[in-house]
């Protein structure tokens, strides 16, 4: 985990973490360290948050740097390259706007963040005015971009979970009134790789593995998965239609058939009415790269259950052609080359 210049408290666990009351040395003055000092025994007290309905999202960033140049940012995103500050800040702007007017997730992991001050900045710009208090990414510094979230619900543990040559996956729990919840972020390899089929299918197993042993309420993953299931491939399938003993992914859009190790997306889900052909595109082919899957505790009759899905896309952040409107450095406009998607839990 890379922190750079944050002074603030939080939790540690192999290496994960949560920030509480989210100041950047920078911002401090007088009225801001007690309002931080005010918040912190409300904030500890939190653990159960009363809570009957929770909606979950995830949302792939795009190259998402902050406005300090360490090295390793991609090209276009250098203050050479016109990346300045200013236009990192306007960007967070935006984006801030963004979410809190489409998005609006009580837990929203976010993919492609480089690191935890993007996740603190998206606060500062308006977000915590929105309600998100804690915020975390799944870096161990090896990577330029990682998964992170922010969360309106206190986070009661975190977690990092990675191997040579994985990307981390994140690993949060939460307590509310109606159930308990365990909640992984994941990026898997990107397919423009070579052998990247072959790391996320040992990914996918990690993640299966995790998902199997967790023992809350509800289990689910969130993220860019890198794979849709309906074009089948090493790590991930549509069951039972293309099942392999050999996949350690198997995705059902039939709630009916989801178990402790097949797992409901309903975006595979026909009958769901998601009025959308995929989150991402590519030379003209649309994929559900993004996906929110659960297992069948989400649909046991006890405390909150699956409701409904939706993928987000607003008129702004598609091009002329309904495709997502990645951001432009040169320009200073559009989002992500992924369209969000949610999901909403609720106590029936």
């Amino acid at each position: 985990m890379i922190v750079r210049g944050i002074r603030e408290k939080y939790f540690r666990k192999h290496n994960a973490l949560i920030v509480r009351e989210r100041y950047l040395e920078r911002y401090y003055s007088m009225k801001l360290l007690f309002i931080c000092i005010c918040f912190f025994p409300i904030l500890s007290c939190a653990l159960e948050t009363p809570q009957d309905a929770v909606a979950i999202g995830a949302y792939n960033m795009y190259l998402f740097f902050d406005g300090t140049d360490d090295g390793w940012e991609y090209d276009g995103f250098r203050r050479s390259d016109g990346y300045t500050l200013e236009r990192y800040q306007e960007r967070v702007h935006d984006a801030a706007v963004f979410i809190a007017r489409n998005i609006d997730a009580d837990i929203l992991i976010l993919s492609e963040v480089e690191s935890p001050v993007v996740l603190h900045d998206l606060l500062e710009a308006g977000l915590r005015k929105k309600g998100y208090s804690f915020y975390g990414l799944a870096s161990d510094g090896s990577a330029p971009l990682s998964v992170g979230f922010i969360s309106r619900i206190e986070p009661v543990s975190s977690a990092l979970h990675s191997t040579d040559g994985e990307r981390a996956i994140l690993d949060l729990a939460f307590r509310t009134s109606s159930g308990s919840l365990r909640v992984f972020g994941i990026h898997a390899r990107s397919r423009l790789e070579e052998g990247s089929e072959k790391i996320r299918m040992l990914q996918f197993r990690h993640l299966q593995a995790l998902m199997s042993d967790a023992d809350e309420d509800i289990v689910i993953a969130a993220g860019d998965f890198n794979a849709d299931p309906r074009y089948p491939e090493g790590g991930m399938t549509i069951f039972p239609e293309s099942d392999s003993i050999h996949v350690p992914l198997k995705i059902t859009g039939d709630p009916g058939l989801s178990s402790d190790t097949i797992y409901y997306s309903p975006f595979m889900d026909g009958e769901e009415g998601i009025d959308a052909e995929g989150t991402y595109c590519y030379q003209g082919k649309w994929y559900f790269l993004d996906n929110i899957i659960m297992d069948r505790r989400a649909f046991d009759g006890i405390g909150l259950e699956y409701r409904r899905a939706s993928v987000i896309r607003p008129f702004e952040s598609m091009d002329i052609l309904g495709r997502p409107l990645a951001y432009d450095t040169s320009a200073g406009r559009g989002y992500s080359d992924h369209f969000a998607v949610m999901m909403h839990l609720q106590v029936f």
